[in-house]
């Protein structure tokens, strides 16, 4: 929650374009409920034996429901993620800025490899968790939103049933976040020490060369 507070200020530069995304991923998911609702039509024309040219319309009007939804989906994740990429540019601009600024000290007490990792892989990590994982939140809450509203205008009673396993996926998915979040810090730190080992052992050849100690 902290890293997310964090990217709040880069997030509000680009409000436009996370407004553009989330009306996108809107009409997208507002389309993808239509495609059941026709099919249901072509059954019930099935059990009256319609003729053809009205089972061509439906399975047209499917098709061309698909198109347009993957059409929206696709700009919709094009424009969030596309956020994620601003705010990991400006965010690595303004730390390599903050590194300029530190006094020959702080350096002096730190690894470099360490450094670059937090530099790279960190705000690649921050990415990842602006673009696809604000992208997904977005449109789980989205569908889950508009499905829920669908199914209780078709059938309150099985809605209410279905629903009923919501918290326990809730909670299985808190427990499990918990965990995964723990072990991928562990996994980031490891890699900040391995980068800086080998930074330290890279830059050691040319004292080793110095002083003809290599084997």
């Amino acid at each position: 929650m902290e890293t997310l507070l964090a990217t709040l200020p880069y997030l509000r530069r680009h409000t436009a374009r996370l407004i553009i995304g989330f009306f996108l991923l809107i009409a997208s998911n507002l389309i993808i409920l239509l495609p059941p609702l026709l099919l249901g039509q072509a059954i019930d024309a099935l059990s009256r034996r319609t003729t053809t040219a009205v089972l061509v319309r439906l399975a047209l009007e499917i098709v061309g429901l698909a198109v347009a939804s993957g059409a929206l989906q696709f700009s919709g994740r094009y424009t969030i993620q596309s956020v994620s990429r601003y705010t990991e540019y400006e965010m690595r601009a303004d730390l390599f800025t903050h590194f300029q600024r530190l006094d020959l000290a702080y350096f002096q007490h730190r690894k470099t490899g360490d450094l670059v990792a937090r530099a790279t892989n960190d705000l690649s990590a921050i990415r990842m968790m602006v673009g696809p994982g604000l992208y997904n939140l977005c449109n789980t809450v989205v569908l889950f939103t508009l499905t829920a509203i669908a199914m209780v205008r078709i059938e309150p009673r099985l809605t209410l049933y279905s629903l009923t396993v919501m918290p326990v996926i809730t909670v299985a998915f808190i427990y499990l976040g918990e965990r995964i979040r723990h072990r991928f810090r562990d996994v980031q730190d490891q890699f900040g020490e391995v980068s800086a080992q080998a930074n330290e052992n890279f830059s050691g050849i040319r004292t080793v060369k110095a002083y003809a100690q290599e084997d």
